[in-house]
């Protein structure tokens, strides 16, 4: 994958055969990104001949690469490299109009195609569902609204926490529940590290030694992340890890809505990134820069905590016990504040 290149057939094919046999409480399934060559089609076809519906969404392939770069400025995927992503297109332009064939013939009634180059998200679905409702008599349901947001109102939560304690963990968890869009200013450096860039090449230098990046650099990359988003609604990990940060963010972009504090013991903390770091690879993950990691934290970020305190926009949540315990308490603090629950019986079935 890392190569852009494509799992063997029998991988994907076994993985998806185990998956369903071991979920046949489901009415419905949805298979997603396979078949992607030809060979997998005819497969899938002999192992599943009761296809009831294929939807291909056509986009360009310029399209797809603006798209994809726009992931990787976001998303961590070793796959969302410039050099991948060509690779990864050049075999989709190989295989796909061969595999859209195949399907066409064989099923000329439950194929669909939707034209998504220059169509929302939300128009995109509203043609999906438009088939499955035509074809199944399935109903698209409304999601559960928590709060009925301004649109016109930028939204911001800070997730704060020590190295380790379990940031990008919860909002993962905070993306699935509300929907907001999750900026990691970790995975931003990160990212501008491995474009091999000046830039990237002075931020490697001093993650390697466990200090902060300059403030210059990390906003400057943050509010290109959350402009190239075309989202309102941002969790921001990592940052503000200083109080000139903090000023500086309130100062040039706006203020935080709310701000989440997870409270972690530095043995915990210490714990886990030797764990990670046995697979991350990551350079900040080792036992010296750890130690660095959290020596700047209690003198630069710890004074951020205490701020905001001081303003009543804190929300402090214990993360030493696991993901899930911890995350009843995240969710019930946005609850409490950004995330007041709306009156979800004004919201009927989307029609």
């Amino acid at each position: 994958m890392k190569e852009g290149k494509l799992v063997p057939s029998d991988i994907p094919l076994k993985l998806l055969k185990d998956y369903l046999h071991s979920h046949t409480k489901f009415p419905h399934v949805v298979i997603e990104g396979y078949p992607k060559t030809v060979e997998q089609a005819k497969k899938i076809m002999s192992e599943f001949p009761d296809i009831n519906m294929v939807i291909y969404l056509d986009c360009p392939t310029d399209k797809l690469e603006e798209r994809l770069l726009l992931r990787a400025g976001t998303h961590e995927r070793s796959d969302d490299k410039s050099e991948v992503i060509q690779r990864r297109l050049d075999l989709y332009n190989k295989e796909y109009q061969e595999i859209i064939r195949l399907f066409q013939n064989a099923y000329p009634y439950d194929f669909i195609s939707i034209k998504v180059g220059s169509l929302q998200k939300v128009e995109v679905f509203l043609e999906v569902a438009t088939h499955m409702k035509e074809m199944f008599n399935l109903e698209a349901r409304s999601a559960l609204v928590h709060k009925k947001h301004d649109c016109n109102k930028i939204e911001y939560v800070f997730i704060l926490g020590g190295p380790g304690c379990g940031k990008g963990t919860q909002c993962k968890h905070m993306v699935r529940d509300f929907g907001y869009t999750h900026i990691s200013t970790g995975d931003l450096l990160r990212n501008e590290v491995k474009s091999g860039t000046k830039m990237g090449k002075e931020i490697d230098e001093i993650m390697r030694s466990g200090g902060l990046v300059p403030n210059n650099i990390t906003i400057t990359l943050l509010e290109n992340a959350m402009r190239q988003s075309g989202c309102k609604h941002f969790l921001i990990d990592g940052y503000p890890r200083s109080l000139e940060q903090a000023h500086a963010f309130e100062e040039k972009i706006g203020h935080p809505g709310v701000v989440l504090y997870l409270h972690c013991s530095t043995s915990t903390m210490e714990k886990r990134l030797l764990e990670r770091g046995k697979t991350s690879k990551r350079a900040d993950d080792n036992a010296e820069v750890i130690k660095l990691r959290f020596e700047t934290f209690q003198k630069e970020s710890k004074p951020v905590v205490d701020f905001y305190k001081g303003t009543k926009k804190l929300k402090e949540v214990s993360a030493e016990k696991d993901p899930e315990t911890v995350y009843k308490h995240v969710k019930q603090a946005l609850l409490e504040t950004v995330e007041k629950p709306a009156d979800t019986a004004s919201h009927p079935p989307a029609k």
